[in-house]
């Protein structure tokens, strides 16, 4: 039996595979439970997965905008450092990506830092992740309530 040369032959012979349902052509869905532990200069941001995360690669976090990415992670890492300037706020938006480059909506959050070191501060903190942040429920489980995304 050969396979067929498109989607609309596809489904009438009824040759589906999963990657036709669950593949590259669909949106993921975004994180969820975006959170932010404010520092010295930075804020630690992290983010559990989404409840569905099927072919899900990557997460891409924009700084200041939501255009330019500031960096791409792996799916096991859902924490990054962004720096910020000592007692601001800084726009962050994160998406997750599956292995065709395909994007889910952005989700939109303002990171912060704490103020230790305007005027004269301490010499500073380095911040952690929020407490437990990893553990998190994985695909398939329903939200916490604890999102911290503010607009």
């Amino acid at each position: 039996m050969s396979l067929p040369h498109d989607k609309y032959e596809a489904m009438k012979r009824g040759v589906f595979t999963q990657q036709v349902l669950y593949g590259s052509r669909r949106q993921p869905q975004p994180p969820r439970n975006l959170q932010n532990q404010p520092g010295s200069f930075k804020g630690v941001i992290t983010w559990s997965e989404p409840q569905d995360n099927r072919g899900i690669t990557d997460y891409i976090v924009y700084l200041d905008n939501e255009t330019s990415p500031y960096v791409r992670t792996g799916i096991s890492s859902k924490r990054v450092e962004v720096p910020i300037i000592s007692g601001s706020t800084r726009y962050v938006a994160i998406s997750s990506v599956n292995a065709a480059g395909v994007q889910s909506q952005k989700v939109p959050f303002k990171a912060v830092s704490n103020g230790d070191q305007y005027n004269g501060g301490s010499t500073g903190t380095s911040p952690t992740a929020p407490p437990s942040w990893d553990k998190e429920p994985t695909s398939g489980s329903s939200g916490t309530g604890r999102s911290r995304a503010v607009l």
